[in-house]
């Protein structure tokens, strides 16, 4: 168990490394749809119509 946690530490420091400390990505403040779908029964399409036009 031990040679396994210093051969994981050794190999993520040398991907550390090789990666100059950069991370593989990149965060963002929010996200945001580009569009909705808004699926309803039959019988509630109208109310939903209603309830989405007020937003």
């Amino acid at each position: 168990m031990v040679i396994g946690a210093v051969a994981g530490a050794v190999v993520g420091l040398i991907s550390h490394t090789m990666a100059k400390g950069t991370r593989d990505f990149s965060s963002v403040g929010a996200l945001e749809a580009d569009h909705l779908e808004v699926l309803a029964e039959p019988g509630d399409a109208e109310q939903a119509r209603h309830l989405l036009s007020q937003l």
